[in-house]
């Protein structure tokens, strides 16, 4: 019998993108960080992203929720980046 959770992820793969846009827009208008946090952040998963790609094909198959979450952390980094540019207080 096979899982729920993993069935509704395959189906569904745009969810895995847009849920931490989405709470990188609600984190950025409820807290307010400086653009300068986001974009560090930015930086340092497409640094960690790209040394990923030089890691042995092994490595790469036992790391890649390590990947995922870099993913997952930049995609919540532009949408509060987003969030941060479209804010009137910041003009």
């Amino acid at each position: 019998m096979a899982g729920y959770g993993s069935n509704f992820w395959k189906r569904t793969p745009f969810l895995k993108i847009l849920l931490p846009f989405i709470a990188g827009i609600v984190l950025q208008w409820q807290f307010q960080f400086d653009q300068k946090l986001w974009w560090i952040i930015i930086g340092v998963c497409l640094l960690s992203i790209f040394i990923f790609l030089f890691l042995p094909f092994f490595n790469r198959y036992r790391l890649g929720i390590l990947n995922g979450i870099f993913i997952s952390l930049a995609f919540l980094a532009t949408g509060a980046l987003l969030a941060w540019q479209k804010d009137l207080r910041n003009n």
